[in-house]
């Protein structure tokens, strides 16, 4: 199990963007869509309880079986306390670089970097 995140921010905190991966088992019959919405519900039931996190998008890649979720939280351990809440211990958090300006010589050649 998780540590307990960081409850309500003052607006000094910075939140980080973490890429939860949910994808099917090899073999495996497994409803993406429930996955996805158990997660979201999760996050919501998580926020309702004073907990500073936010799924902020979602990418389906139908051809690979897996959903690509952003949540937005003060600390890794809080986007994997969302995915336990939503049963999806399995599911792998990585923290999420943003690139802000593609155009920027400090700027990774790809939108955006995850560091696992």
């Amino acid at each position: 199990m998780t540590t307990e995140p960081a409850r309500s921010i003052t607006g000094t905190s910075q939140r980080a963007l973490f890429l939860v991966e949910l994808r099917a088992a090899i073999g495996v019959p497994t409803d993406l869509n429930r996955m996805h919405d158990d997660l979201t519900s999760a996050i919501g039931r998580l926020r309702a309880g004073g907990v500073d996190v936010e799924h902020t998008a979602s990418y389906l890649l139908p051809d690979d079986a897996r959903y690509l979720c952003l949540v937005r939280a003060l600390e890794k351990a809080t986007a994997e306390l969302a995915c336990d809440a939503a049963g999806l211990t399995a599911a792998p958090v990585h923290v999420v670089d943003r690139c802000l300006d593609p155009s920027s010589q400090h700027c990774p050649h790809v939108e955006c970097t995850c560091n696992a």
